[in-house]
């Protein structure tokens, strides 16, 4: 029930306003007289609705205009007999190429029908000479639509109110969950994979077109510059997008409240309109359009208003605010809510919840339905999704850029709705609020993401020291820090600062990240007052596999390392390929017996915990340095490179069928796989270099088929006889090695595919030695692939061209698994040092002794430390925000570790004389293995030059140019 405070108010002024809420029914959008510039010809609408929809009787019809709408001009027409019709046209006026296609609408609604509640849809007009410009005609429905997000008209009906709001997002789950290839739908977007940032370039050229037309004389004066906060978000939004941008669905592209009709009696939706964005792209964008309400003010007759700053139920209901009345902190964001909830307002991670369980309820399944799946278990600690604040900025850039062209068709005179020029002034405020929520994501998920290193203060020193605010956008005075600017300052749920949420969470929630650090103030005074530098703790559960998996390494593998090392460096000729140890064999087994076994899988490949016991890469990172004190550690867990990222691509990107007839023996320990990825004729730090080919075409009974050929070395783990997989990634071509005739995007031009071992086209042709080590009977080889042809449908991993998207997805969790165990093999240096620094006394005193041995121990030490700390704030920020946002922490890792790894060890073996650099201890192998991992999955400088690129992303002066980031 509501909170006491709010609910008598809202009772009463309710009572007192009843008859003017009656009055105001919803059960209707408004319609007024056909507005000038927009009237159509009725004789000649007359003679074509006559053919179109003989059921009705369209002599002595009326038509008037619907009010609502500022896009396509809708009219509702009233026969003399027989049922209301809808006609939706475009504008008249000049327009740009490609804007309000009525007719690919039409079509969309057409083929949604019976699928989702859409209107039945009558019939379609080219001919601009019938009502000025194309149209189609679709059944009026009956049903309420609420055009302001409070609605008012509701009244003290708190329940029905969180009911609507929660089968809006529930509805649009279901649109989300659609099969877009069963409902003739899988064309109307192109390269969907790229959706958000192909958004970003759409809105983008609109908003320059504007401009450009208005320089040309074509437009008002007034238009011909790009507003400042809308040129930052085309500046920056580009680069802070990841590349492919994560799942792809039917996307219905303006989802809100005022594009749907409920029952008239009930939450049930009737139908959902206006189609004219629908495509293919990511479900996030959708959802967070639809959510903007929590993020926008209350604005009086405006369709963009929100729940913001309404503070008593008379100011929620009336309307709120005029837009030029409002102050800057009342321009903030949303309302207090402990009176949200008293007024019946779903959080918003409540609404996420309802919009997932609707997504994965549908019955509407498909192929896509497991890359949904992982947008659904990638939550932050605020219950969002993962990312949030980068799609809620480019929800409001789009909507900045449609109510931009609203104003400035509104200035020209051809805008559809009456109101369109108030409406056109509010795109700055929502290019405002999107740059706010672009600098959030800047300073805490991109860039370098060292603010995931410092946690809130505690629930004792909440307002001691709040965190600062972020950087100012270009719209905020010099001498502004109110909300506008300084999301840290909001006063909602979604909008609070990081300590306020703290306070009220769960023991268990307490070390969530600060998100408002300014980049600036990283490691000065008002980081630390934000705590000192930590980790989020490991769950109980985690704690306690991590305290068995190091008595287990301690009491059952190290004291065999020794003698099965020395087994493997003595063993000569065919027998070094003979096989894995019996000795680990029956390790394996003891673990596996233990419940410590495939301990890596991550929720996010695993929601359900079909594969693994679901830790976070977070809480499996300390037991993978456990696992790597010993080069022989983690193949005792099942959790060896490259298994582990291959039956991660699996899990994640693997049909049911190769789930089967891979991933399940994987997990079983019954076969080991290897990746073909690196190729020694080409510059492998760019793999778009790739001269491999997956060449597509057909067998003689006309099933799809792909033939592989190429040559790939350091393909670890393809000399072990275990060995019965390989992931071979290509360039795709056409079925003769030609190039197609239809190029796709740089990089959605590889596959990944499926290869069976041993198969007589693939060639082993050589083991590859690290300073010696051939890390037998594993290996990294040197493989030829010779025409190997298979069937696309089970080799191909979901599809054509998806490699680099299925690369970036493995290596995330991958990097840190390598990185600690590096750091565990690290952190075993210093123990052997430490322990030789005792027993060793030249010059008459012990090492221990030594000034210079004491200095190189403390380096060392520090130098595991930092590797560590960096590494568990990678895999921290990848939890919380997912492998996109933490590519900048996972770039920093994979070049800062193994070369701090390196180097520890270096100096362990330097300290244990000749004895370091022979196989009496296991430095010399260590040293290999770090000094390998600054090449393998790229070198460091490459890793380094995209660190550099986010970091000057963030400090790209608002006014600059791409020539100017270039000086």
């Amino acid at each position: 029930g509501a909170p006491a405070s709010f609910a008598p108010a809202a009772m009463a002024w309710n009572r007192a306003q009843g008859a003017r809420r009656r009055a105001m029914s919803s059960l209707a959008s408004p319609t007024t007289a056909m507005r000038k510039g927009h009237e159509l010809d009725l004789a000649k609408l007359q003679a074509f609705l006559r053919d179109a929809v003989p059921t009705a009787d369209f002599e002595g019809m009326s038509v008037e205009q619907f009010a609502h709408g500022q896009s396509n001009p809708t009219y509702v027409v009233t026969p003399a007999r027989g049922h209301k019709v809808v006609l939706r046209k475009q504008p008249p006026g000049s327009l740009l190429r490609g804007a309000h296609d009525v007719l690919r609408e039409c079509k969309i609604m057409k083929c949604l029908h019976g699928i989702v509640p859409v209107p039945t849809v009558r019939a379609a007009c080219e001919d601009a000479g019938v009502v000025g410009t194309p149209f189609f005609v679709y059944d009026y429905v009956d049903g309420r639509l609420f055009r302001d997000v409070c609605m008012p008209e509701l009244g003290e009906d708190a329940q029905q109110r969180g009911a609507i709001l929660t089968s809006l997002v529930r509805t649009l789950g279901s649109v989300h969950a659609i099969d877009a290839s069963a409902a003739c739908l899988q064309t109307i977007g192109r390269d969907a994979e790229h959706f958000v940032s192909r958004q970003v370039r759409v809105w983008t050229k609109q908003i320059q077109a504007v401009a450009e037309r208005a320089a040309a004389g074509k437009g008002h004066p007034s238009m011909a510059s790009v507003p400042a906060d809308l040129q930052y978000l085309i500046d920056a939004l580009p680069g802070a997008i990841p590349k492919p941008a994560g799942p792809v669905c039917l996307v219905h592209g303006d989802f809100r409240l005022d594009n749907v009709i409920f029952s008239g009696k009930s939450p049930a939706v009737a139908a959902i309109l206006d189609w004219e964005l629908a495509t293919l792209g990511h479900p996030l964008v959708d959802l967070a359009h639809c959510l903007l309400p929590f993020h926008l003010p209350r604005i009086k007759g405006s369709p963009v208003s929100g729940f913001g700053h309404a503070t008593t139920p008379e100011e929620m209901l009336a309307g709120g605010l005029p837009a030029r009345a409002m102050t800057s902190s009342q321009r903030g964001g949303a309302g207090g809510p402990d009176f949200l909830a008293a007024m019946g307002v779903p959080t918003p991670d409540a609404l996420v919840r309802a919009y997932f369980g609707a997504m994965g309820g549908s019955s509407g399944g498909s192929e896509l339905q497991p890359g949904l799946a992982r947008v659904t278990s990638r939550v932050g600690t605020d219950g969002m999704p993962m990312g949030w604040d980068l799609y809620m900025s480019v929800a409001f850039f789009r909507a900045a850029a449609i109510l931009h062209g609203v104003f400035a068709r509104a200035l020209a005179g051809n805008a559809s709705a009456a109101n369109a020029e108030s409406v056109g002034r509010l795109a700055a405020l929502l290019a405002e609020r999107g740059v706010a929520h672009l600098r959030r994501h800047e300073t805490t998920a991109a860039g370098t993401g060292f603010t995931a290193m410092f946690s809130v203060p505690p629930a004792s020193a909440v307002g001691a020291a709040a965190p600062p605010p972020p950087p100012q956008s270009p719209s905020q005075p010099a001498t502004s820090r109110g909300p506008a600017a300084a999301p840290a300052a909001a006063t909602s749920a979604t909008e609070a600062p990081p300590a306020a949420v703290a306070a009220t969470a769960p023991a268990s929630k307490q070390g969530r990240f600060v998100t408002h650090m300014e980049p600036q103030s990283v490691g000065g005074s008002a980081a630390r007052a934000g705590g000192e530098a930590t980790i989020p703790a490991m769950s109980d559960r985690a704690a306690a596999t991590l305290a068995q998996v190091r008595e287990f390494m301690r009491e059952r593998v190290l004291p065999v390392e020794e003698a099965v090392l020395s087994d493997a460096y003595e063993a000569e000729g065919a027998s070094r390929w003979a096989g894995e140890d019996p000795r680990l064999s029956e390790l394996a087994k003891e673990a596996r017996a233990s419940g410590l076994w495939n301990l890596f899988m991550p929720p996010h490949a695993d929601p359900d915990r079909r594969w693994g016991p679901g830790f976070s890469v977070r809480e499996y990172a300390p037991m993978a340095e456990e696992m790597g004190r010993s080069v022989i550690g983690p193949q005792v867990f099942n959790c060896q490179a490259p298994d582990t990222g291959n039956m991660e691509v699996l899990a994640m990107y693997g049909s049911a069928q190769q789930q089967e007839r891979w991933l399940k023996p994987m997990l079983a320990g019954e076969m080991r796989s290897c990746f073909g990825m690196t190729e020694p004729g080409v510059a492998s730090s760019d793999a778009t270099n790739m001269e491999a080919q997956v060449r597509h075409g057909e067998d003689a009974s006309g099933r799809p088929v792909v033939e592989l050929v190429g040559r790939k070395w350091w393909t670890t783990g393809a000399m072990d006889p275990a060995c019965k997989l390989m992931i071979f990634m290509g360039r795709d071509v056409a079925a003769g090695g030609e190039e197609l005739e239809r190029p796709a995007p740089r990089h959605s031009r590889h596959s990944m595919v499926l290869v069976p071992m041993p198969d007589p086209s693939v060639r082993v042709e050589r083991p590859l030695h690290v300073f010696g080590y051939d890390d037998a009977p594993h290996g990294h080889a040197e493989v030829a692939v010779e025409s190997v042809v298979l069937p696309a449908d089970e080799a191909l991993i979901a599809g054509r061209g998806k490699g680099f998207a299925i690369a970036q997805g493995r290596l995330g969790p991958g990097r840190v698994h390598h990185c600690m165990r590096l750091i565990g093999m690290a952190e075993r240096a210093v123990e052997l040092a430490g322990r030789r620094s005792w027993t060793r006394s030249p010059f008459g005193k012990p090492l221990a002794a030594q000034g210079g041995v004491q200095v190189a121990l403390g380096q060392m030490r520090a130098e595991v430390e930092a590797a560590r700390l960096l590494t568990l704030s990678a895999a921290s920020t990848m939890d919380a925000h997912g492998n996109a946002a933490a590519r900048g922490m996972v770039g920093m890792i994979k070049a800062v570790v193994p070369s701090a790894a390196g180097r520890v060890v270096d100096q362990a073996m330097q300290l244990h004389g000749g004895g370091g650099l022979s196989h009496d201890t296991p430095l010399a192998h260590m040293y290999a293995t770090a000094r390998a991992l600054r090449l393998a999955d790229g070198p460091d400088e490459v890793h380094w030059t995209s660190v550099g690129k986010a970091e000057l992303r963030r400090w790209r002066p608002l006014d600059a140019t791409t020539s100017d980031s270039r000086r």
